[in-house]
């Protein structure tokens, strides 16, 4: 018989165990509960007949106090089974148990063939590249997955572009888990977002990321497509439409250049210097300033323009003073987060562009 309500699958026959070796203890649990509490539901309209309100209302208490006691039972059990080792836990866990047993005993979601063919010559690369690398990482550097396996403490957050070519913790050699990692078309920072919005907010606030990185790239579609007076349909017109404001704020500096690679190199990084400016308008970044503003070596998070050029593999820092450029625009964009958006010492004002010529 098959109890499909369950989402169990048991069958009869001495074979059973063997075909469905981890199906038989939830389908022996719905048995369980079908025989302790589920007959007194179903019978409940014929026993109930001719009652009055106050005694259908005792028996559906009656079934209900069944069915608590049913399940607190069968924690119960479990709780005890756990603590005899039959599951694994991280650290920290009521029951305890290392890293290691819970990563060796886990169980595949699904079953796949180890001989799987992709139709995609480069999917097929990409799974054996990361069967490869995952054999390496559990041979050389076991302790540092085993971490992984249960927490991260990034330092580091990066919002950067989604082109293929800036994969930021293979140009930074840095180690899975040291970056707190945001990245779309053109590394915007748009204050409607959800997506960018929500990383600030867990990045800054749950996981106390100290620097924020704002990468922009040579090169970038978004940006060369920013400056064509094309519609690029929806919603990538919508998107770039933010660069095209940053274009139109320095104008003067960006048409004076006559090269229209140098002045495409000059809008991205305006726009990466922009995108600084708008991270430190969130509201979670500067509520996280607020809250540091008096510790040594000033507020955190601190923010950062940088510029990556894919045809050297360099990652510059733009060396623009964010607090600086900001300074001038407390009026408008302080959140009432007092001294949020002070520099560490008062600064005179930015000038209109961003970035110094």
């Amino acid at each position: 018989p098959t109890a499909t309500g369950c989402g169990c699958l048991w069958e009869s026959g001495s074979s059973s165990s063997e075909k469905y070796p981890t199906w038989q203890p939830r389908m022996q649990f719905a048995l369980a509960f079908i025989v302790a509490v589920g007959a007194a539901p179903l019978s409940a309209p014929a026993k109930t007949k001719g009652a009055t309100p106050l005694m259908r209302s005792s028996m559906r208490r009656h079934n209900l106090a069944a069915r608590a006691s049913f399940f607190n039972k069968n924690n119960e059990n479990q709780d005890a089974a756990h603590t005899n080792g039959h599951h694994n836990y991280g650290p920290g866990h009521k029951f305890g148990a290392p890293v290691t047993s819970r990563i060796a005993n886990r169980r595949p979601l699904t079953r796949v063939r180890a001989d799987k063919e992709y139709e995609g010559k480069k999917l097929a690369e990409l799974f054996a590249g990361n069967k490869k690398w995952s054999e390496d990482m559990m041979t050389t550097n076991r302790p540092l997955m085993e971490f992984l396996g249960g927490t991260q403490e990034p330092k580091l957050m990066w919002i950067g572009c989604a082109d293929s070519r800036v994969p930021e913790n293979t140009i930074s050699n840095m180690d899975p888990g040291e970056i707190f990692v945001v990245r779309n078309v053109a590394n915007q920072v748009q204050l409607y977002d959800n997506s960018v919005m929500s990383a600030l907010q867990f990045g800054v606030g749950a996981l106390g990321v100290e620097d924020i990185i704002v990468a922009g790239h040579y090169g970038c579609g978004g940006v060369k497509a920013s400056m064509a007076n094309n519609d690029h349909g929806a919603p990538l017109e919508q998107w770039i439409s933010s660069i095209r404001d940053v274009y139109r704020l320095h104008q003067k500096d960006l048409d004076s250049i006559a090269d229209p690679q140098e002045r495409t190199e000059r809008l991205i990084q305006l726009n990466t210097v922009e995108q600084c400016l708008n991270v430190l308008r969130a509201g979670p970044v500067q509520k996280r300033r607020m809250e540091t503003m008096n510790q040594p070596g000033g507020p955190i998070p601190r923010v950062h323009a940088c510029v990556y050029d894919p045809a050297t593999g360099k990652l510059t820092d733009m060396d623009v003073d964010i607090e600086k450029y900001i300074s001038g625009y407390t009026s408008i964009y302080d959140l009432n987060y007092k001294g949020a958006l002070e520099p560490r010492q008062k600064l005179q004002p930015a000038p209109s562009s961003a970035v110094a010529a």
